[in-house]
């Protein structure tokens, strides 16, 4: 497990670019997100011509963030045959996954295999699902488009709670930024609900983070908010339980 938190402290600090969703955790692609839902798909149809993506009926089970809608394109051939780029995917019809999304320029929403999904035969599913409905009760819908970096030694601060027992397995705080990047405030969403919520407060109001921005020019406005989550990992054969803000 430890070795995995290393390798993602890697990419977390790497530029990522189509196939960013891969490394976001779970509440950066629900802030990066326009629509999160669990899906089931009815019906696939073919690509057209030598087009490089396949319209989808969907049937919405819950959606969590965003308008109903009832179809979308997935990027990659309905045939399942020669794939065109590294997020292309095929998905059968009667599949059923949490699908995030945001409207490409002409309107539609699509998916790939850099999409960030989420199988429901994927053994992370009913947590991110216990996480999702969360946020749904709670009417959190915030949306930035920017990815937030933590640069500092989080992981370290982190490492003072290795061995702790709690029942709950995450916490997601609301934080603010000034427009040089400095935290102006932490606000919990949904807490472990115990002295935990204020120890990481603080910890959190030290941190320091950089944008990952695809237009260098871009202005960082203050005040953006972005949804953070810290997660609970129970021990296992080799490890004592430890928190994390890596979604594993």
């Amino acid at each position: 497990m430890k070795s995995i938190l290393f390798s993602l402290a890697l990419l977390s600090v790497t530029p990522t670019f189509v196939c960013d969703f891969i490394t976001l955790s779970l509440t950066a692609k629900y802030v990066r997100s326009e629509f999160v839902a669990d899906i089931t798909v009815t019906k696939v149809y073919k690509n057209l011509g030598g087009e490089g993506k396949y319209k989808a009926d969907i049937k919405i089970n819950e959606l969590f963030k965003g308008e109903h809608i009832e179809s979308i394109w997935i990027y990659g051939r309905s045939d399942n045959k020669m794939r065109l780029s590294s997020c292309d995917i095929f998905i059968p019809e009667k599949t059923r996954l949490i699908m995030y999304s945001r409207k490409s320029k002409n309107g539609n929403f699509g998916i790939g295999m850099c999409s960030g999904l989420t199988y429901f035969k994927n053994k992370k599913h009913n947590k991110e699902f216990e996480i999702l409905k969360d946020l749904k009760s709670k009417n959190i819908s915030l949306t930035n488009y920017q990815t937030y970096i933590e640069m500092g030694n989080l992981s370290e601060e982190l490492d003072q709670f290795n061995g702790i027992d709690l029942d709950k397995k995450y916490e997601i705080y609301e934080i603010t930024f000034r427009s040089n990047l400095s935290v102006r405030k932490v606000k919990k969403v949904s807490g472990f609900g115990n002295d935990m919520d204020q120890k990481l407060i603080k910890i959190l109001k030290k941190t320091e983070w950089q944008i990952e921005r695809e237009n260098s020019n871009e202005k960082i406005l203050g005040n953006n908010k972005i949804l953070f989550g810290i997660y609970y990992y129970n021990k296992d054969k080799e490890y004592s339980s430890f928190l994390s803000h890596f979604w594993l």
